[in-house]
């Protein structure tokens, strides 16, 4: 009997993937419905940019505490290993990673810092006519102005992080072979490497911080 010379290691934990999905189908819809593509109003868009800065949050904490090879310290953020991936993936031969590459870990910090931009700015930012985030009310106009401002600017960067991401899906499927896609649907990659492991409770801790942050920047108006 031939032995499986790529056995199959489970990388991606479920919380992993949940956000991985969740985020990705939020941030598309409060770009969509921003942009008056599809038809949500502004309430609807806010409740969108809501659950984006509850999904941002928690994924800065799962970073920290996950089991799996989400966590932040298992990133390749050096400059020098990128310099050597992007010459692999122009010769289209990129060795396969168990978690991010140097490219998807860059990827994954300035996706979270554009994203996390917008909903913060979102959260003082004011249509100067029905609808409006809920810290204007705390802060000065010229802050609201400048936060507007920047949130319109950054929903363009929000559009294009997207598009980079999808077309980097394709080349990694298509061009390179990696099935990036099914390991985040399964969770497993054909691979050797340290098994991750779940933290089921640590993950719905971190939901419930994350989701009762964002339920208190709503309050502090009229707390504070």
């Amino acid at each position: 009997m031939n032995k499986d010379t790529n056995p199959k290691t489970f990388v991606w934990a479920l919380p992993t993937r949940l956000f991985h999905w969740s985020f990705g189908t939020c941030i598309t819809l409060a770009f969509l419905s921003g942009e008056g593509i599809i038809p949500l109003n502004m309430e609807q868009h806010m409740w969108l940019g809501s659950a984006a800065l509850t999904l941002i949050l928690f994924r800065i904490f799962w970073g920290l505490f996950a089991g799996d090879y989400a966590r932040f310290d298992r990133f390749s953020l050096r400059l020098s290993a990128l310099s050597v991936y992007a010459a692999q993936l122009i010769k289209r031969t990129p060795p396969s990673h168990a978690g991010h590459s140097p490219a998807g870990s860059w990827s994954v910090v300035l996706i979270l810092a554009i994203t996390l931009t917008q909903s913060i700015t979102g959260l003082m930012s004011s249509d100067a006519i029905f609808t409006e985030g809920p810290l204007v009310p705390m802060v000065p106009n010229e802050i609201v102005d400048t936060a507007t401002n920047i949130h319109h600017w950054v929903s363009k960067m929000v559009l294009a992080i997207v598009v980079l991401h999808l077309l980097a899906v394709f080349y990694y499927e298509a061009i390179c072979k990696q099935q990036i896609l099914l390991a985040m649907i399964t969770g497993s990659k054909k691979l050797q490497g340290q098994t991750a492991r779940e933290r089921p409770a640590a993950a719905i801790l971190l939901a419930l911080a994350a989701g009762g942050l964002v339920w208190l920047i709503y309050l502090m108006p009229e707390i504070w």
